[in-house]
């Protein structure tokens, strides 16, 4: 006999449930929340060559690294809701570190968990990364939103 089955045995004996109840925290939105109207975005389609041989994790054969962002997905979810936080930014000290693939990697397991919306923006405007280790073309980059030479139309 396990350890754990020891343990509810013994909380069975004692006139407690074979589950213990979970407690739910119910969150209402702020007036602001509410009103927020999310906006769909055009899909794009990613080439599976050239994001896999930038390892990113979109159908990737390393079972242990899928397991590593899907465990740090449920403990940053877990962290945004006890903070009631919406965003977050993935940041280092030095150039190399590895922000753009796990802004990436983390995005694509956030995306996967039902009712989560996620917007992916490289903010990097000295060395913007993202689009080239999806294999996306040029297309306007957050510099040309803040000079007023892109719309989001676009």
């Amino acid at each position: 006999m396990s350890f754990i089955e020891r343990v509810l045995g013994r909380a069975k004996e004692q006139g407690g449930a074979e589950y213990p109840a979970r407690r739910r925290i119910v969150r209402r939105p702020s007036e602001a929340q509410s009103q927020v109207v999310a906006r769909n975005f055009t899909r794009i389609a990613l080439d599976p060559e050239v994001v896999g041989a930038n390892n990113v994790l979109l159908k990737a054969n390393d079972e242990m690294a899928v397991r590593a962002y899907k465990v740090a997905r449920t403990r940053l979810l877990k962290r945004m809701a006890a903070n009631n936080w919406q965003t977050v930014a993935i940041t280092s000290a030095a150039p190399g570190d590895g922000k753009s693939l796990t802004a990436i990697n983390l995005s694509l397991a956030l995306a996967l968990n039902t009712g989560t919306r996620v917007f992916l923006v490289d903010v990097d405007l000295q060395r913007p990364a993202i689009a080239r280790y999806l294999g996306l073309t040029k297309s306007p980059d957050l510099g040309d939103y803040l000079a007023g030479e892109a719309r989001l139309e676009q």
